[in-house]
């Protein structure tokens, strides 16, 4: 068959029609959680034009990206909102000492310093009460329990599923 124009596997060029909607995930996202409002607004008029344009003219491709780029600033916005408010947030963003009751999500990660600051510990933790500046309250919020010094012991044993109540220092989250 020396005539065929069969296309092989190694042949075949690549499917780059996804690449728009991957494109634009990470761009919502990025924009999203940039907390630039002006940048998400943009965004947000960006991909309504693309999206109108690509239903007027039948381009399926354009018209995914648009509501996939729609979908992820609202999610990021969504995420970046619940992050940078509550109690929690508040109350990091004044780098508040309180008593935390936390249930444990993630197995300690042992992080050794090359500068001779010591080893650190970090846990996944949800939290699920809080108590600081002569309040309470019932959350669930998931934060990362960073630990260094002599309490590297305690956390390193710290087991998944498992409930603790402590006190600790609140830092703003990384959004």
């Amino acid at each position: 068959m020396s005539g065929s124009s069969a296309v092989g596997p190694e042949e075949r060029p690549h499917d780059l029609r996804l690449l728009p909607a991957a494109v634009a995930a990470w761009a919502g996202m990025w924009l999203a959680t940039s907390g630039s409002t002006s940048a998400l607004v943009v965004a947000g008029i960006v991909a309504v034009g693309i999206g109108a344009m690509g239903v007027a003219r039948s381009a399926r491709i354009a018209t995914i990206a648009a509501v996939v780029l729609l979908g992820s600033l609202m999610a990021g916005s969504l995420r970046a909102h619940a992050l940078t408010t509550g109690p929690v947030a508040e109350l990091a963003a004044d780098r508040a000492v309180v008593s935390l009751v936390a249930r444990i999500t993630t197995e300690p990660q042992t992080v050794t310093s090359n500068l001779g600051w010591g080893d650190q510990v970090r846990v996944g933790a949800e939290v699920l009460q809080l108590d600081g500046r002569g309040q309470a309250w019932s959350v669930r919020q998931n934060v990362t329990i960073e630990a260094s010094g002599d309490r590297v012991q305690v956390w390193t044993g710290a087991q998944v599923g498992s409930t603790v109540a402590f006190d600790g220092r609140l830092g703003r989250a990384e959004v």
